[in-house]
């Protein structure tokens, strides 16, 4: 389970193995951890697809389904449970606008 993300600036980056014990730990670019994907830059454009993906996949889903119900209350409902939930999980830092992407 552990795994080591190295975060820098520098350019010149030493090449150190981390062990636990005598096993040594794999290196990765990315991780996701608690439904964030972390990355080496910090930067969350991945997540931030992802979610969008998910989003467009839901709305499309309650269109293209959902054409029967004219009661803007029964429609208010199945987007509140369906699409604004995953816009309320873990997306507060992932949703701003990256000015470095």
């Amino acid at each position: 389970k552990c795994k080591v993300i190295r975060s820098t600036l520098k350019q010149n980056i030493f090449d150190f193995s981390h062990h636990l014990d005598t096993i040594p730990i794999d290196k990765v670019n990315t991780e996701r951890d608690l439904g964030i994907d972390i990355t080496p830059k910090l930067i969350f454009t991945q997540q931030r697809e992802r979610i969008c993906s998910k989003i467009s996949q839901k709305l499309g889903l309650l269109k293209r389904n959902c054409i029967f119900l004219n009661s803007s209350n029964e429609r208010k409902v199945l987007y509140l449970s369906l699409v604004r939930s995953i816009l309320e999980h873990c997306s507060q830092p992932v949703l701003c606008v990256d000015t470095t992407a």
